[in-house]
């Protein structure tokens, strides 16, 4: 039967009394047949291990399907997806079998059915699951997902949904991508979770406005990419203090717009990471120290502190690749400074000497470490190297000179 009326728009034939019991697929059987609405509770369906796309876009059905005996299925996935109309509970489904979850709901805007027994145990991929189903909030902390690789799109534009989701044994789950990608009104606590098999985190909370949470106990040592997980997350201040970020090699846009963000990041060691472009851009609240971070892998940080108007840390190690040097006795030009690192290429920053210390005996000319006369009288000067980016005001590195006398 598998696509039997797909496409058929106007048809809603009365075939309530089909002995269909012998049927195995039922896959886009009702694919786009958006007339039709009638009652098929009373189908015995328990041969069917297919009911994939079953009502996939069939926006006008409604109808009880709770009778249904749907134990030999395997594929639900896209089962009511664009079922705009569809809100029955089906608690009594047993959906031991079920392997593919995958956009069940997806785009059923008002399905808020209690789905809150279902035995979910073999399920692999709930990805898209309940994605832009803006009714939906049933309780699911009961389920069994510890098979389940993919929850990415999991609750993606779920507005309604905000139920505790802390037992969940996610030990198995790879992807997490836009999983409560605007989700608006989603704030529990999820710090039990088990994430040590993910692998990316990309938009994981992208406008989750009301979301703030400590995730300090995720292991996250296996995620690669964290590109805009708390963009727009407007009051996450979350502490994540403690995150292993060793593998991630994308952070772009990680905590743009994250306005409330201010916790500590000093103990990170983001040492695989290629892209740190806009990562806090208008992050306007986040004033922690940076300088610790090992950023020489990093290819791109166009615009990463950027409309960050409270940062008030030194980042010398990240922008004056200058340790201690030393000048011969009458000399004027000590050493030059070059940018060797991506946050210097784009911000073409001005050097300048800061006038404490002995400050006042040297200049920048330009990127060029000059003395003012070459007449030392000291064995070593001590001073303050300063680069002004025209965002982040105070990052500098002290510098010690030490003068060689001729032999």
């Amino acid at each position: 039967m598998s696509s039997m009326f797909a496409n058929a728009r106007s048809f809603n034939g009365d075939i309530s009394d089909w002995n269909v019991s012998s049927v195995t697929d039922m896959s886009s059987l009702f694919w786009f047949a958006r007339s039709f609405n009638q009652n098929i509770g009373s189908w015995d369906v328990s041969s069917v291990q297919d009911m994939s796309r079953m009502f996939d876009d069939a926006a006008s059905y409604n109808q009880p399907l709770n009778s249904w005996d749907v134990s030999a299925v395997q594929d639900m996935s896209g089962m009511f997806s664009r079922a705009l109309l569809f809100n029955q509970d089906l608690d009594s489904w047993d959906v031991s079998s079920v392997q593919d979850m995958s956009g069940m709901f997806s785009l059923s805007r008002f399905f808020n059915g209690n789905i809150s027994t279902w035995d979910v145990s073999s399920v692999q991929d709930m990805a898209f699951m309940f994605s832009v189903d803006n009714t939906f909030n049933q309780p699911l902390d009961n389920w069994d997902v510890s098979s389940v690789q993919d929850m990415s799109y999991m609750f993606t534009h779920a507005h309604a949904f905000n139920q505790p989701l802390d037992n969940w044994d996610v030990s198995s789950v790879q992807d997490m991508a836009f999983m409560f990608s605007v989700a608006r009104s989603f704030n529990q606590p999820l710090n039990s979770w088990n994430t040590s098999s993910v692998t990316t985190t990309e938009a994981m909370f992208f406008v989750a406005i009301s979301f703030n949470q400590d995730l300090d106990s995720w292991d996250v040592s296996s995620v690669q990419d964290m590109t805009n997980m708390f963009t727009d997350a407007v009051s996450f201040n979350g502490n994540i203090s403690t995150w292993d970020v060793s593998s991630v090699e994308s952070f772009n846009q990680m905590f743009a717009d994250a306005v409330s963000f201010n916790q500590p990041l000093d103990n990170w060691m983001p040492s695989s990471a290629k892209d740190m472009a806009l990562m806090f851009w208008t992050a306007h609240a986040f004033n922690q120290p940076l300088n610790s971070w090992d950023v020489s892998s990093v290819q791109d940080m166009t615009y990463m502190l950027r409309f960050n108007y409270d940062l008030d840390q030194n980042l010398g190690n990240w922008y004056i690749v200058l340790g201690d040097t030393s000048v011969d006795s009458g000399d004027t030009l000590i050493t030059t400074i070059t940018a060797q690192n991506s946050f210097l290429d784009w911000q073409n920053p001005k050097y300048s000497v800061a006038p404490d210390g002995d400050g006042d005996l040297f200049f920048m000319d330009g990127n060029i470490l000059r003395s003012i006369s070459g007449e030392y009288t000291k064995p070593y000067y001590n001073i303050t190297i300063v680069a002004t980016d025209g965002f982040v005001m105070h990052s500098f590195r002290d510098v010690t000179i030490t003068v060689i006398q001729p032999q």
